[in-house]
């Protein structure tokens, strides 16, 4: 039986085919003082020392045990994957399609828009050689919307923004999210061992997603 995480590699993976560039880093937990002089925990990325490029394979075993250029990966919720394009060498339409597929499946997918980190909804190519990003603030996307509050407001005027001046070089970077994931995918009460979590997420999730988007509609709109 596969999974979510089957679902998230698999992507990953769908990724590494298209030609994009998939790196992998070390999410590294540091205590650090605040003013107070209190103790805090802080995350913090070390590039230099944590960082390994996927050259073409991802996978997850029987035993849902994720490796990386045959090297095993301890715990997949301390790696943060950090996706680009290749120029030449990516197929710049399925790069979109499979970021927005991440970020459609539940997944953390963020990057940096006039210096503040956003969430990713949406990726998809702009007609002037720039990538289009349909983005929530991170603070947003932390937090249900209270639509009843905001009956005369266009909800996603108010709370989405889009971007249409990212370059080829920009980098996305996505983190394992299951909780979210299992929300998205599976029904309330819903027994996950009754049924492949791929199979589902083909059968149901995915065209879900396109009906949605063939209305117009944004699918994350749905879950905020």
């Amino acid at each position: 039986m596969t999974t979510i995480l089957t679902i998230y590699v698999n992507i990953l993976q769908k990724l590494l085919d298209a030609g994009s560039v998939v790196e992998m880093h070390t999410i590294i937990e540091q205590e650090t003082p605040a003013e107070n002089e209190v103790e805090t925990k802080s995350t913090m990325i070390d590039l230099e020392d944590t960082s390994l490029r996927i050259q073409s394979k991802i996978e997850v075993d029987e035993e849902q045990k994720v490796f990386a250029n045959g090297q095993g990966i301890d715990d997949i919720d301390d790696i943060l994957f950090e996706l680009s394009l290749r120029q030449p060498g990516t197929d710049l339409a399925l790069f979109c399609q499979y970021v927005t597929e991440l970020a459609d499946a539940g997944h953390i997918v963020q990057v940096k828009i006039d210096e503040q980190e956003v969430r990713v909804l949406e990726v998809e190519l702009a007609n002037n050689e720039k990538l289009r990003v349909l983005y929530i603030s991170i603070e947003d996307a932390e937090q249900p919307l209270a639509v009843e509050r905001n009956l005369d407001t266009d909800v996603a005027d108010q709370f989405y923004h889009m971007s249409e001046e990212l370059d080829y070089s920009t980098h996305f970077y996505v983190l394992y999210n299951k909780v979210e994931a299992d929300f998205r995918l599976y029904p309330p009460d819903f027994d996950q061992e009754a049924e492949d979590a791929v199979e589902l997420y083909e059968r149901i999730f995915l065209p879900r997603m396109q009906a949605s988007r063939d209305y117009d509609e944004v699918p994350g709109l749905i879950y905020h």
